[in-house]
């Protein structure tokens, strides 16, 4: 993180808040959010897409990573 930035992630690196910048549009204010360190309150500054280089729904995305965390 760089002075408040998270800067560029994969949803599956941080699915709490991942997925959430994803349901939203860019420039929208998220939160609060839960998380296990504390509460995080975010602006969704950009999104890049890999989907489309990999083939991954979003659906198939949200999929993966609900069962990665329930492993």
């Amino acid at each position: 993180m760089h002075g408040g930035e998270s800067g560029f992630f994969p949803v599956w690196r941080h699915p709490e808040i991942g997925f959430r910048a994803l349901d939203v549009d860019t420039g929208s204010l998220v939160g609060p959010v839960s998380l296990p360190g504390g509460v995080s309150l975010f602006r969704v500054l950009g999104k890049r897409s890999l989907s489309s280089e990999t083939g991954i729904s979003y659906d198939s995305l949200k999929t993966l990573a609900k069962e990665q965390l329930l492993s």
